[in-house]
């Protein structure tokens, strides 16, 4: 199969979005707007954008229209109030050991997110001159040629191309690992950090030079010859303001990344991991196949198990992993820092932090290894964790309001649903039945909770009447994270559009 070496499909991190403040062991709150006030719950402005935009909606408020918005934000905060009514009729549902797990796990993500905003992002300088050739570069896109090449064969290669004689034809053929030459493009994409577009968008190159070897993570190094390129000008105001936003973010990021890499080394600094072979091999003999059954899944397991659809994908072999692992339990499988983590606890620490693979396409050959790496990168983010913990970026209200948020989503679909059975009927997957169900149904039982609490309900109008959004399809995720999803999905619970309950914040 070939191997691509551009990848154009985009994953957001949403922290990376955010401009936060914070104060060493002393969290500074970061100033939000409240759009919405129900109860004891609030939604932000940048929530319901969020919400609105990081997921699919449904036909019936996919649009920028007064009347969708209307609808959004009738169902955001008709969830707030069935989280409410289930909290408090049915309280045990939060306490599920699974569930609490799972949000601990996001709300540690978030604040491993947080941390790297704060120690590094907000401490980046950027030099003016390297934005402005960056600037100049990034309206190029690249006719490339390339090859890969073994890191074993890096140094021979460089001598190669440094006595300016062999041709990229000759070296292609003394070097490369395939007997396929790649050709494709290369263009400025401000959401990647992939090292050959950080080397032609910082580094001026000519026609026909030679440009490599470039470390490639997973996939040795690859050298490239620049064929051309054509040039797209920015030559409008709007087009050279988003053009200058963009390289600053880029740039940004790459300076950011680095800066973390001191941080997290210093962090891990002496503490080593050891494994116990023969249980390692056990472990990952059980985890493969459900690895490879998981990746035929889109989205995220836990969530479709929780949310009642496709409960069945991987629940087998996931009981079989759990059978056979309670052999194991009890048993050493590494040691860290003076720290023995027995099977049993690395069973836990899986339910707040999923296993994340470095490569994303793994052949049963590689399985062992890339597992290894996984778990290596699961204690360097248990370790990050304490420090975030030691920071006090688990009382960041933005931080909080992640946990909230999925937490609230949880218990809102499980209260619709146990209302449903109460009335002997479930929720369709078919669109056209699903919303009759819930225009007969669930518009009714919305309709008397907003009744309910209605003087606990206040809605900043202003705020709400500034707020522009795309009528574009988009399901945000998230690169090298535990749980990639960015937001709950959209909370099918009512069509109407009237605001006819609360009062103005």
């Amino acid at each position: 199969m070939k191997r691509k070496l551009i990848i154009a499909f985009a994953f957001v991190g949403v922290f990376s979005l955010l401009l936060l403040l914070l104060f060493y062991r002393k969290p500074v709150q970061l100033e939000e707007v409240i759009l919405a006030k129900v109860a004891d719950r609030d939604i932000s402005v940048a929530e319901f954008i969020r919400r609105a935009e990081y997921t699919i909606r449904p036909r019936y408020c996919k649009g920028n229209y007064n009347v969708h918005k209307k609808i959004i934000l009738n169902s955001l905060i008709a969830e707030k109030l069935l989280a409410i009514e289930t909290e408090k009729n049915d309280p045990d549902v939060i306490e599920n050991e699974r569930i609490l797990n799972y949000l601990k796990g996001r709300k540690e993500q978030a604040m491993r997110q947080y941390m790297y905003y704060d120690v590094a992002v907000k401490k980046v300088k950027l030099d003016s001159s390297l934005v402005r050739r960056t600037f100049r570069l990034a309206g190029r896109r690249y006719r490339i040629k390339y090859f890969f090449v073994d890191d074993s064969a890096v140094g021979s290669l460089k001598k190669d191309i440094a006595t300016g004689k062999a041709s990229f034809d000759s070296l292609f053929q003394k070097y490369s690992t395939s007997k396929a030459m790649y050709k494709d493009s290369l263009f400025f994409y401000p959401f990647t950090q992939d090292p050959v577009a950080k080397y032609f968008y910082t580094t001026s190159v000519k026609k026909g030079e030679i440009v490599g070897p470039i470390k490639i993570d997973g996939s040795g190094s690859v050298v490239i010859m620049v064929e051309g390129w054509r040039e797209r000008l920015a030559i409008t105001d709007t087009d050279r303001l988003k053009r200058q936003e963009d390289v600053q973010k880029w740039l940004t990021d790459i300076k950011a990344a680095q800066i973390y890499e001191g941080f997290v080394k210093d962090i891990m600094k002496g503490k080593s991991v050891h494994f116990n072979s023969e249980v390692f091999r056990r472990v990952g003999k059980l985890l493969m196949p459900v690895y490879f059954r998981m990746k035929r899944v889109e989205g995220e397991l836990f969530l479709n198990a929780t949310f009642g659809k496709n409960v069945e994908i991987g629940d087998t072999l996931l009981l079989h992993f759990k059978d056979k692992i309670a052999d194991l339990r009890n048993e050493i499988f590494f040691n860290v820092d003076g720290k023995e983590w027995t099977v049993g606890d690395f069973e836990k620490e899986l339910q707040r932090h999923p296993l994340v693979f470095r490569k994303k396409s793994i052949s049963p050959q590689e399985f062992p290894e890339q597992f290894k790496l996984a778990v290596v990168d699961m204690i360097r983010d248990y370790y990050l964790t304490k420090e975030a913990y030691r920071r006090g970026y688990d009382r960041v209200n933005v931080v909080k309001r992640v946990e909230d948020m999925w937490r609230d989503a949880i218990l809102a679909e499980y209260g619709i649903r146990k209302y449903l059975r109460g009335k002997g009927i479930g929720l369709p997957e078919k669109y056209e039945e699903r919303y009759k169900i819930i225009e007969t149904y669930i518009n009714p039982y919305v309709d008397s909770l907003q009744k309910k609490y209605d003087s606990e309900i206040s809605v900043n109008l202003d705020e709400f009447e500034k707020i522009k959004l795309t009528r574009i399809d988009m399901f945000v995720l998230q690169f090298n994270v535990p749980f990639p999803v960015v937001v709950p999905p959209f909370p099918e619970v009512t069509t109407d559009y009237r605001l006819d309950y609360g009062r103005k914040m």
